[in-house]
């Protein structure tokens, strides 16, 4: 985790601003952005209920490449999809550990 860089926003995702729950880690060369929770603005008011962010999912971690300019590239590597927080995080927190590893 030493080489780890945790960002306060949303890593990915269209809809991010609407999304309640996100992480983001940068970690070896690779962006791991995890989001959900995702409720649609009425009248400038989160919706009461959540949206799926994906197919099925209310949740989901996607990772991609950091480009040698720094900016994180377009293609997904991999995606997760969870439909809890707690999976999420959990899945998040994996996700980063196994790019740690990736050479």
């Amino acid at each position: 985790m030493k080489d780890w860089e945790w960002f306060g926003e949303a890593g990915h995702a269209c809809c991010a601003h609407d999304c309640l729950f996100h992480m983001h880690t940068h970690v070896n060369g690779y962006c791991v952005s995890t989001v959900g929770d995702y409720r649609v603005r009425v009248k400038n008011r989160p919706a009461e209920e959540p949206e799926d962010v994906g197919f099925n999912r209310l949740y989901e971690t996607m990772v991609f490449q950091i480009e040698k300019d720094g900016k994180v590239g377009l293609q997904e590597l991999e995606v997760s999809p969870y439909n809890s927080s707690i999976a999420a995080s959990l899945g998040h927190i994996d996700m980063c550990y196994k790019y740690e590893l990736m050479l």
